[in-house]
């Protein structure tokens, strides 16, 4: 039987992004036990994909933008690190649109779109 798979992209690479880059990179195997299924990074987006990171990746899972990771069928969770109400409003959105799930530590967004963002969480 086929192993269940959870695909992980995450958008921002700042100290938030990579932070959760560097747990869910050396924690998978621990984490994937926990979930029940495994855990895999599968895209990433940055700004500036010259930047030097604290964490080590595969640069082939980088996107050209915030978009292709949401848009990527093999992402399943969308992780949002870059803060902010502009973009981070539109890819949370736009994920949640398409069936993904999403994940956010924007205080700043979920206080000003935070009724909005569950409820259509819940729709879909």
């Amino acid at each position: 039987m086929q192993e269940r798979r959870i695909g992980v992209g995450i958008i921002g690479l700042g100290t938030v992004g990579c932070g959760a880059l560097k747990i869910l990179l050396e924690q998978q195997e621990e984490l994937s036990r926990r979930v029940g299924a495994r855990l895999e990074v599968v895209r990433l987006a940055t700004r500036d994909p010259s930047k030097p990171r604290p964490v080590a990746f595969d640069p082939r899972l980088l996107a050209k933008d915030g978009w292709e990771v949401i848009e990527d069928p093999r992402v399943d969770i969308v992780v949002e690190t870059i803060g902010g109400v502009g973009a981070a409003k539109a890819f949370v959105f736009g994920a949640l649109e398409r069936g993904k799930a999403v994940v956010t530590a924007n205080k700043e967004l979920m206080a000003k779109f935070g009724r909005e963002i569950l409820d259509l969480a819940k729709r879909k």
